[in-house]
């Protein structure tokens, strides 16, 4: 059975500890306290502040202050001030006595603040006199530039009445709207999806004008306050260390004598041995789906509905506290208040006239195009959206965030949405809980590979140093850095699963190619899968002309491989003959049996859909794994960040390369003559890049007639695999001048040194 506890409740159960009394009773601060792992540092914060004298805590930089106020979250934050980034200014408007916290990155109190009283500001409340007109000037006079429609931080739109406005200080914009030169509702909006939010009393906008007088640094400024940090080279008067062995034998250090709680990952063994010694479990868990979880494996807990960075023990009183992160190795992350970048520029643009689309609300319908209507003596331009039957939708451009474009398998018209119809709430609702089945399938899965034994690799410095040796190119140093993390991952027990970033060129080949060859001189098997047949052919050109001169037998499976051919690679796969295998989704088949797979290297993994990279994973959770990717995806992203992947950038390009150009222009045919024109004078290829199969004939003629005696050829993804790949290795020998392709050859540019892209 669970009890439900609040975060309240163990705050509360912080400040009763004899630890924390015997602290707040010394008649001298010490130098540094150690004891307070997980979220207890955010609490002691409190409790210090409490005690009524003003603070100044020097964060390692913006996370780390969301991570505190994300542990306080659900308890009273009255006078805690977060600052995130030159926000400073607003410090000068509270009162300069009054006892507060201060949370902010130790790099961001070096410097100046600025003198806020100085800068000119608008004052905005509802019933308020203010004339429209002369509100545009001032923002127009103070640094504010004013658009269309509103997508980033500094700017500003009117249209009709309705005036929005996004100051550099704030997370989101504000609309103000106006009954003549009368302020009617201000409110809080999301710039994506135009939805209000939170309705304000007033909004004063400041000047956007950098002041003349620079003022002090935060640290100057507040150099009364007691600084607190866990920073030895921010020398704060109070150090906060998790070292205390280190500090224990000194004076003028106190241990609170907390400890971290262990990792479970899945093992409730170890819970259970806590709970028979007597320790009282304590959990912090979504309760909706954390109670039915924790009650299969224990028969009494506590159970906190809220969100903590991590856990505890107090041996002391006999309690322990237990996160997500200990229960199974990933932290649950504060959705932070985010400064908007900015609308897609081409949101509205790259729409078509019979395009589907979905909108949140009312699901699938088909775009009709952008008509203007008269509404309430005002015109305004809608999106023309149909359903089915004869049902209609004109959704306000302002409204647009609340559409986005149907992704769904290609050749397959989806089912139309009736307006009205319960049908589109059922399959979200359907959408939702299949997520999160899988989301829990994949969390089961990853805190099972994190406890389970791998296979460590063996050194083989020799073969490791030929193939170095025989790298045609200078590594980079980041190249060099990542392959030095893999070749150390790979010689752990523990599997690897290593996420290696990098734009197109910059030698993440290479780098899956020395992990593959290390895998493969321990006679573990590899899989390497790419998105395409054309990307998976490069692979296989690449890897066996590098491995050529090694016992290393390369593969591929595609459709460029016929039916016997394709037979026998899977019978000598299962024997064990193939050390490589490399190919397209052919590879997740059924058909597919390995004999001793020792790695998966998932290439583009952008491209493929969650269930397909971890098919193989599922069942063989100790396989080490390397991805590869220019765009990682969120969730994979967000993995890298939690730590449950360890991430490798390579950002150093390789030695030659010239910085990639990028212009934004009309079509221009002059541009385009000379462009290409210049591009063939110093003996480089051209790729012009046109996602519409439909119209690419018509640029080929347009192109023809405008650059006459090049050489021309036209590639995309509904020719006969056979064609593509001959077209594809023209482009490379060069018999081709200007290939006109949709995005199917954009990820095998790197192997074309002489290419631009247009």
């Amino acid at each position: 059975m669970a009890e439900h506890l609040t975060k309240k409740d163990l705050y509360a159960r912080f400040l009763e500890s004899a630890s924390l009394i015997r602290f707040l009773g010394l008649s001298e601060l010490p130098r540094s306290v150690s004891g307070l792992p997980g979220g207890l540092r955010a609490f002691f914060l409190k409790a210090l502040r409490g005690s009524g004298s003003q603070m100044l805590y020097l964060a390692k930089d913006s996370e780390e202050v969301e991570r505190l106020l994300f542990d306080l979250e659900g308890i009273d934050r009255t006078g805690i001030v977060a600052i995130r980034r030159i926000e400073s200014l607003n410090l000068l408007r509270l009162p300069s006595g009054a006892p507060r916290l201060i949370l902010c990155p130790a790099e961001l109190s070096e410097q100046s603040m600025g003198w806020r009283e100085e800068r000119a500001s608008i004052y905005f409340e509802p019933s308020g006199e203010v004339e429209l007109e002369e509100a545009l000037n001032w923002l127009a006079d103070n640094g504010f530039q004013r658009e269309t429609l509103l997508t980033e931080p500094a700017e500003f739109a009117q249209r009709g009445g309705i005036l929005d406005v996004f100051s550099p200080l704030w997370s989101e914009p504000v609309r103000i709207e106006f009954e003549g030169d009368r302020v009617v509702f201000l409110r809080r909006f999301d710039p994506l999806t135009q939805r209000s939010h939170e309705k304000l009393s007033s909004v004063e906008i400041v000047s956007n004008k950098p002041p003349d007088n620079q003022g002090p640094t935060l640290r100057e400024y507040l150099k009364d306050s007691l600084t607190i940090s866990a920073l030895p080279e921010a020398s704060p008067r109070l150090l906060i260390t998790d070292k205390a062995a280190e500090f224990a034998p000194q004076e003028g250090h106190f241990d609170f004598g907390f400890t971290p709680a262990v990792k479970v990952l899945g093992h409730f063994e170890e819970l259970r041995e806590l709970e028979s010694q007597g320790l009282e479990l304590c959990f912090v868990l979504d309760p909706e789906h954390g109670e039915s979880y924790l009650s299969h494996h224990l028969e009494r807990f506590k159970l906190v509905d809220a969100h903590l960075s991590g856990g505890w023990v107090d041996r002391a009183t006999g309690y322990g506290v237990f996160t997500e992160h200990e229960l199974f190795g990933v932290r649950h992350r504060r959705r932070l208040p985010r400064h908007f970048k900015g609308i897609p520029s081409d949101a509205i643009y790259e729409l078509h006239p019979g395009d589907y689309v979905v909108h949140i609300d009312y699901g699938i319908g088909i775009y009709q195009g952008l008509k203007r209507l008269e509404i309430a003596g005002q015109s305004k331009e809608f999106l023309k959206i149909s359903y089915a039957g004869t049902d209609v939708l004109y959704l306000p451009v302002e409204n647009l965030g609340l559409l986005d474009r149907y992704i769904g398998a290609e050749g397959r018209a989806p089912r139309v949405n009736r307006l009205g119809s319960q049908r589109w709430k059922l399959a979200r609702k359907h959408a939702r809980k299949a997520a999160y089945d899988y989301a829990q399938e994949l969390l089961a899965l990853y805190a099972k590979r994190s406890v389970v034994r791998g296979h460590a690799f063996s050194r083989h410095p020799e073969e490791m140093e030929w193939i170095e040796l025989t790298f045609p190119y200078e590594e980079t140093p980041d190249q060099k850095r990542a392959i030095e993390s893999i070749l150390a991952d790979m010689e752990t027990p523990n599997p690897m699963d290593r996420l290696v970033c990098g734009e197109v060129g910059y030698g993440k080949t290479e780098v899956a190619l020395r992990a593959a060859l290390k895998a493969a001189l321990d006679s573990k098997q590899v899989a390497m899968l790419a998105p395409t047949t054309i990307l998976a052919l490069q692979h296989y050109r690449t890897f066996t002309e590098r491995l050529k001169e090694l016992p290393i037998r390369v593969q591929m499976l595609s459709r460029f491989v016929g039916l016997a051919e394709r037979r026998k690679t899977l019978a000598e796969l299962a024997e064990g003959k193939v050390d490589v295998l490399i190919g397209t989704h052919a590879l997740l088949a059924e058909a597919v049996k390995w004999n001793d797979l020792g790695l998966l290297v998932v290439d583009d993994e952008h491209r493929f859909g969650v269930r397909q990279k971890e098919r193989i994973r599922r069942k063989k959770a100790e396989v080490d794994t390397l991805t590869l990717t220019a765009t990682p995806i969120p969730r994979t992203l967000y993995m890298s960040l939690v730590g449950i992947r360890d991430v490798s950038r390579i950002e150093t390009p390789p030695v030659g390369r010239k910085d990639v150009v990028t212009e934004v222009s009309n079509w221009s045919d002059d541009m385009v003559r000379e462009w290409v024109l210049r591009e063939r004078s110093r003996g480089g290829l051209v790729l012009f890049i046109h996602n519409r199969i439909e119209t690419i004939e018509s640029l080929r003629r347009r192109l023809e007639r405008l650059l006459p005696g090049l050489r021309l050829e036209v590639a995309h993804g509904q020719m006969p695999e056979r064609k593509l790949v001959s077209i594809y290795d023209s482009f490379i020998e060069r018999k081709i001048d200007i290939l006109i392709s949709t995005a199917i050859l954009e990820s095998v540019l790197s192997s074309v040194s002489s290419v631009d892209e247009k």
